[in-house]
């Protein structure tokens, strides 16, 4: 129930569960007993889920799917079918270890060629939780350095979310009703709108 000027918004949520992860290793199991190796399962889910999504665009602009960490058999299929992949990332040395790797995994390396479907629309970084210490200024610096490299895993979107307590509140506001200036406050609405255009600008083309 979002509105804005009264009018509620045509909004969406389908809510997953931990029982999401069990459904998926039930159907690996279940797939893979008939003999079925793992990229034909992902291609197979690739092919279900992409005609769901065909109908479904008929009657929403955008879809937003929220992936669990890891690259799991439908978080992989999520993302070869997504027209924007958004990669959140705290700007520290165990956060952006295994940036290369999951980069690696589907977009660059040996993995990436096994497969006969489509790869997936290069991933996009975005800072966030980011603290004004060296540590976080050096890896956003080298992480700048690297996304500008023609050959780099990834992009680096230019708007930065930084740790604030407001942004920590706003998210805590689950049981109430505030208005959206109400719920981002101290110029958290500005950095908010700075990552939409952004994100209608890789979407849509500048």
């Amino acid at each position: 129930n979002v509105f804005h000027l009264n009018d509620q918004l045509p909004l969406s949520l389908l809510a997953s569960s931990s029982e999401l992860r069990l459904l998926e290793r039930r159907l690996v199991f279940e797939l893979t007993r008939t003999s079925l190796s793992l990229d034909k399962i992902v291609e197979a889910l690739h092919s279900l889920i992409r005609e769901q999504l065909r109908k479904t665009r008929k009657a929403y602009d955008y879809i937003l799917f929220d992936c669990a960490p890891g690259i799991s058999a439908l978080t992989e299929v999520s993302l070869r079918l997504a027209d924007l992949v958004v990669v959140p990332t705290i700007p520290d040395f165990l956060s952006t270890y295994g940036l290369h790797s999951f980069c690696s995994n589907l977009w660059t390396g040996e993995i990436a060629k096994r497969t006969t479907l489509k790869k997936p629309k290069r991933p996009v970084v975005l800072i966030t939780r980011k603290r004004p210490t060296r540590e976080h200024d050096r890896t956003i610096e080298r992480l700048r350095g690297e996304a500008a490299v023609a050959h780099s895993g990834f992009d680096l979107f230019r708007t930065e979310i930084s740790e604030r307590a407001a942004i920590a509140e706003a998210l805590g506001k689950i049981n109430e009703w505030p208005s959206f200036s109400q719920k981002w406050k101290d110029g958290t609405a500005a950095i908010l709108e700075e990552l939409v255009s952004e994100v209608e600008e890789a979407v849509h083309g500048s």
